[in-house]
């Protein structure tokens, strides 16, 4: 692990008495740094460190913020606010308890010549449009929904959204992430206007997953016959949830353990029938008499897991819920039911 250092330009400055990352400040796609030099000159005052390619460096210091009161002590303490203003922008928010009465300065992030749309959000794929807060559940097993709103800088041209998506833990680019991509090219009707972009991105179920998004950007005649659109179009930067002031990973939800189609046999059968999953395995057997029950679990080696056998109430269906099984990992499993000379067997999904 290597670290970036920084020192105080001056004795006494007291430089890190309150350090935060505070997101994308100056809309270039990497997080920057806001640290809080309280003793400063006296007044204290607040610098924010840009984050880059290679990490951050001293030399980086792209605002040197001073307090306006005599001895204020500006960056006694310092945070994220997030975009307080909508503007797509991260902002920063710092205390100065000495500044008359104690103050807190919001300093808004961007410029005026680098104009982007608001972050990505998160949302549910139910139709609902409701927003998936930080480390929240999108409340389906299959995925999440991003909310984008991209732009085209230039004159008139056409945007896509592309979504990258990886497991927790993983680093954005890692062969393990995947890419989604808004399937076709939308026409940004005003110059540099907004275009409003949703799409579905797949995901393990329950998996926490980490993501971010990007504006694809392409002349307005992409979409025309005979126009093949370029393999690797221009893109804006990067931009995460929040204005990657605070994480914005998302939890899908668990799905169910399931026994996947309905398989007979002389009127043995196993049908269908998904619960959550809590460490059991539950289905439904369609027995043609009173004659004893095996039911046997494999993995997809062939390895017999667990095994179990019971004398039915009488033929007929009944529910069985194999609460002794041992705990699965995500996987396929096979299920296999025998009474007498009968046999049938099946697919077992597990996902967590």
């Amino acid at each position: 692990m290597t670290a970036d250092a920084f020192g105080s330009g001056s004795l006494g400055d007291n430089l890190g008495t309150s350090v935060a990352g505070v997101g994308d400040v100056d809309g270039d796609g990497y997080a920057d740094v806001a640290i809080g030099a309280p003793m400063s000159g006296g007044p204290g005052a607040l610098l924010v460190y840009v984050g880059s390619a290679t990490g951050i460096v001293e030399s980086s210091a792209q605002a040197v913020i001073p307090s306006l009161a005599p001895s204020g002590q500006l960056g006694f303490s310092v945070a994220g606010a997030g975009d307080v203003n909508a503007d797509g922008y991260a902002d920063v928010i710092a205390g100065a308890p000495v500044d008359g009465f104690g103050r807190a300065n919001v300093f808004h992030g961007g410029s005026n010549l680098m104009r982007r749309g608001k972050g990505p959000f998160a949302t549910r794929t139910d139709g609902s449009g409701k927003r998936v807060q930080p480390w929240g559940t999108t409340l389906s097993p299959t995925g999440f929904r991003v909310n984008g709103r991209a732009v085209y800088i230039g004159g008139r041209g056409r945007v896509k959204l592309e979504i990258e998506s990886c497991p927790a833990g993983v680093p954005f680019g890692s062969p393990s992430c995947t890419h989604t991509f808004s399937p076709t090219w939308l026409d940004a009707a005003a110059p540099g206007g907004p275009v409003t972009i949703a799409q579905d991105v797949s995901a393990p179920a329950g998996s926490l997953r980490r993501w971010r998004a990007r504006t694809l950007r392409a002349r307005y005649s992409v979409t025309a016959p005979g126009i093949t659109p370029p393999p690797n179009p221009a893109h804006g930067p990067w931009l995460r949830p929040f204005v990657q002031s605070a994480e914005g990973d998302v939890r899908v939800a668990i799905g169910p353990a399931a026994v996947e189609g309905t398989t007979r046999a002389g009127g043995l059968a196993i049908e269908p029938l998904a619960n959550p999953m809590r460490g059991s395995v539950s289905f439904v057997a369609t027995l043609p008499d009173r004659g004893d029950v095996t039911a046997e679990l494999f993995d997809v080696a062939g390895r017999r897991l667990a095994s179990r056998r019971w004398q039915p109430a009488g033929p007929g269906r009944e529910p069985v819920r194999w609460s002794d099984a041992p705990r699965l990992a995500a996987g396929v499993y096979r299920l296999r039911l025998t009474q007498g000379a009968r046999s049938v067997q099946t697919n077992v999904v597990v996902i967590r």
